[in-house]
């Protein structure tokens, strides 16, 4: 997983998820259903 060019988590699917990490935060957005989200929820600065 990259953040701003550099390596922050690395692994297999499973032990990212597992982690609860950057990773496992971007897959569980993508699984959420958009029409659930609160306005904000999920924003990166």
């Amino acid at each position: 997983m990259f953040e701003r060019d550099r390596i922050v988590e690395e692994g297999t699917f499973n032990s990212l998820l597992a982690a609860g990490g950057l990773f496992a935060e971007l897959y569980k957005l993508q699984q959420d259903d958009p029409a659930t989200l609160d306005e904000g929820e999920g924003a990166f600065s």
